[in-house]
C-alpha cells in the first residue's frame, strides 16, 4: 500500500480551495498542526474534525478520520508553505504551497493528474524493490530445533539520496539511511566549496525551491508511534578541504521515519545558503506477514519482527469459534503469551507493535494455525503456521488427515487445525460488522492512496499464501524426511 498524498505537492493561490479524497480501504486524516503539539489518534476527540474549512496558517485543522470515498476541503487565505500529515501513519506527509492571490499557476489540474500518477507508480516500484530485501534465514535453536522469522508489515527501506545544488557552483548529495530503529545516518558529499571555509547543514521544514517563503510545518505527523518524522536538525559545523570538498557523516537518534515530502537539506556558509535539496521518500507499507505461510516442526520457534516504520500491527491467534476482537477494545491492546509455548488453544496477542519490536512463540503441537493483524485483517493481513510432527514420517495426506507410519496411527488436529479455512466473525475497527471467511488466502488487490482534487488511485497486491500451498508444503516436507 502507498502511504501518500498524491500529488505530494500542490501549488495554489490565496483564496483557493484544495479537496482531498480517500481512495483506499485504510482510513486517513488530513491534519495541519501548524507547529502545535501532536494529537493522540487513540483519543476519540483527535479523530473528529477540527478547525472548520478556512485556514490562515495558524491553529490545528484536521479532517478527522476519513474512510474510503470521503472528502475534505480546505480554503487557504494566507501565502505560505504548509506541511501537513496523516495522524495515524508516520511519515505520510504532503505540502500545499499558497502563492499571493493572482499569481500564475505552475500546473493545470490535468497536469497534476499526470504528476500524481507518476509519483504513485514510482512509489509502488520502490516498494516492490524493497520487499525483495527482506530475508532472515532460520537459525539453529536448542535440541535440534530452529528459530524462524516473519516480517510484519514490511515497508520501503529507509535509504534516500538527496541531490544538493546551488547557484554558487556548490553541488553534491546527502544520503539519509536508517541504520537501526529510530537511528539515521546522514552523509554529506559536497564539492565547489571554498577551501578551508566553515559550513553548516540542517534539515528544514518546507521545500527548498520555496525556502524564501514562510513555512508552517507539521513536525509530528504520525508521531504517536513513539517517534517522529525527521524534525528540524542542525548538524555540527564542518570545514572544506584544500580542494573545496567535504565528506562528513552524522548520526541522528530518535527519528522514526523519513517524511514523504516537506523536508529539505540546507547547506550554508558565511554568506548564506550555498546548496540544498528536497527529501522525497516513497512511503509504502505492505499489509502482510512476510512470508505469510511458514512450515516448521513441533518445538520450533517463530519470531515476528515489526518492520513497518509508518504503521502499527498485531500478531494475534484466536481460538476457533472466538470472535476476532475489535481493534481499540481492551483485549486488542493486551500483550498475551509473548515468548511462551503455543499448542493451538487460547488467545495469544502481541498488542500493537511499532518498528523494532518483536513477538515470539514456540509451537508444541502439530497442526495448521491461522493468525491475523487485528488492525488490518479486513485488508487480508492473515498468516499461517504449518507445524509438522518432529521425527515422524508420513506416507500421504488424504482428506486433510495426516496418516503417520508409526506403530500407532494417529491424526494431527483432524477436525480443526489441518485446514487453513477458518471462519471468523469480526467487528471491524470503524463500526461495520462483517464476517470474514478465509476460504483462500490469496489476498485481494487493494488500493492505498489519498489524492488531492484529482482522484488518482493506485493498487498494490498484498502478500498471498493459500491453502493449496500449505498442503503442498506439508506433503513435500514429509516426503523429504521419509
Amino acid at each position: 500500500m502507498l502511504m501518500g498524498f498524491y500529488p505530494n505537492v500542490i501549488v495554489v493561490d490565496a483564496g483557493d480551495t484544495v479537496i482531498w479524497t480517500v481512495n483506499s480501504m485504510e482510513p486517513h486524516t488530513v491534519t495541519f498542526l501548524s507547529g502545535e503539539p501532536n494529537l493522540n489518534p487513540f483519543e476519540e476527540r483527535s479523530l473528529a474534525p477540527i478547525g472548520g474549512n478556512v485556514y490562515n496558517g495558524t491553529g490545528i485543522y484536521s479532517s478527522g478520520l476519513m474512510m474510503q470515498g470521503m472528502s475534505y476541503n480546505l480554503t487557504f487565505t494566507q501565502p505560505g508553505v504548509y506541511v501537513y500529515g496523516c495522524l495515524i501513519h508516520a511519515g505520510m506527509t504532503g505540502v500545499v504551497v499558497v502563492q499571493p492571490r493572482g499569481s500564475p499557476y505552475p500546473y493545470t489540474q490535468a497536469q497534476y493528474d499526470q504528476i500524481a500518477a507518476a509519483e504513485e507508480a514510482n512509489d509502488l516500484a520502490n516498494g516492490y524493490t524493497s520487499l525483495g530485501t527482506y530475508s532472515a534465514p532460520a537459525s539453529p535453536g536448542p535440541n535440534g530445533t530452529s528459530t524462524y522469522y516473519v516480517f510484519v508489515g514490511p515497508s520501503t527501506v529507509e535509504d534516500v539520496t538527496v541531490p544538493l545544488n546551488g547557484s554558487s557552483g556548490v553541488k553534491g548529495y546527502a544520503d539519509l539511511s536508517m541504520i537501526a530503529p529510530f537511528t539515521f545516518r546522514v552523509t554529506l558529499v559536497l564539492s565547489g566549496l571554498t577551501p578551508g571555509a566553515s559550513y553548516n547543514a540542517a534539515t528544514r521544514g518546507g521545500l527548498f525551491e520555496y525556502s524564501s517563503m514562510r513555512a508552517v510545518y507539521t513536525p509530528y505527523a504520525g508521531g504517536y508511534q513513539s517517534g517522529t518524522v525527521v524534525p528540524t536538525i542542525s548538524f555540527p559545523a564542518f570545514t572544506a578541504d584544500s580542494s573545496g570538498r567535504a565528506n562528513v557523516t552524522f548520526v541522528v537518534h530518535g527519528v522514526q521515519t523519513l517524511p514523504s515530502v516537506g523536508e529539505y537539506i540546507q547547506v550554508s556558509g558565511s554568506g548564506g545558503t550555498v546548496a540544498g535539496g528536497d527529501v522525497v521518500f516513497s512511503n509504502t507499507g505492505f499489509m502482510t506477514f512476510y512470508p505469510s505461510s511458514l512450515t516448521i516442526y513441533a518445538g520450533d520457534k517463530v519470531v515476528w519482527l515489526e518492520a513497518s516504520t509508518n504503521d502499527v500491527h498485531t500478531v494475534t491467534f484466536v481460538s476457533p469459534g472466538m470472535p476476532i476482537p475489535e481493534f481499540g477494545a481492551p483485549l486488542s491492546f493486551a500483550v498475551m503469551g509473548n515468548n511462551t509455548d503455543y499448542n493451538g488453544t487460547g488467545y495469544y496477542n502481541s498488542g500493537p507493535m511499532i518498528v523494532g519490536q518483536n513477538y515470539e512463540l514456540t509451537f508444541t503441537k502439530p497442526g495448521v494455525y491461522t493468525y491475523v493483524c487485528l488492525i488490518h485483517d479486513s485488508l487480508g493481513m492473515i498468516g499461517h503456521i504449518v507445524v509438522l510432527p518432529r521425527a515422524q514420517e508420513v506416507r500421504s495426506v488424504i482428506n486433510n488427515t495426516v496418516q503417520q507410519t508409526t506403530t500407532e496411527q494417529t491424526t494431527v488436529q483432524q477436525s480443526t487445525t489441518t485446514t487453513v479455512v477458518q471462519q471468523y466473525t469480526t467487528t471491524q475497527q470503524y463500526g461495520t460488522t462483517t464476517t470474514v471467511q478465509q476460504s483462500t488466502t490469496v489476498q485481494q488487490v487493494t488500493t492505498q492512496a489519498l489524492t488531492m482534487q484529482v482522484q488518482g488511485t493506485t493498487a498494490i497486491a498484498l502478500g498471498a499464501a493459500g491453502l493449496i500451498l500449505a498442503v503442498v508444503a506439508l506433503i513435500a516436507a514429509f516426503l523429504m524426511r521419509k
